[in-house]
């Protein structure tokens, strides 16, 4: 491979990193956060680069599921799987856009898409024997 080829990039950012310190998680300032974020990763991509991004989503799927428990009595609970789906989405498409605006300001073009996966876990893992 060649020095100038391009290269592809895996980033993984956790959920803990797109909500600050002190900060309680407002979509402002995830999108503040985002966007900072956005500044590094687009630097990657001047150069016909690719990037992959992976994201945790651990405090926001604990407040989709607050704000499901808190309302329970006037909409339907939703369940964990749910909620971390919803969260996913809902992350990705916040990095998606803030990296697409980053991109456009810088004159650059590129698609990006937002996948929501799913993971399959073995049911006899020994994990599952004493969970905490």
């Amino acid at each position: 491979m060649n020095k100038k080829d391009p290269k592809t990039f895996v980033i993984a950012l956790g959920g803990n990193a797109i909500i600050g310190e002190k900060e309680t998680g407002t979509i402002e300032e995830q999108y503040l956060n985002l966007r900072q974020t956005g500044e590094h990763l687009a630097e990657l991509l001047v150069s016909k680069n690719r990037i992959v991004i992976t994201h945790g989503n651990g405090p926001q799927v604990g407040n989709v599921l607050l704000a499901s428990e808190t309302a329970k009595n006037k909409v339907p609970l939703m369940t964990l799987d749910i909620c971390g789906a919803c969260t996913q989405g809902f992350m990705g498409f916040m990095i998606q856009n803030t990296l697409a605006n980053r991109l456009r300001e810088m004159g650059l073009e590129h698609n990006i898409t937002t996948v929501v996966t799913q993971v399959i876990v073995d049911r006899n893992d020994p994990a599952f024997e004493n969970p905490t």
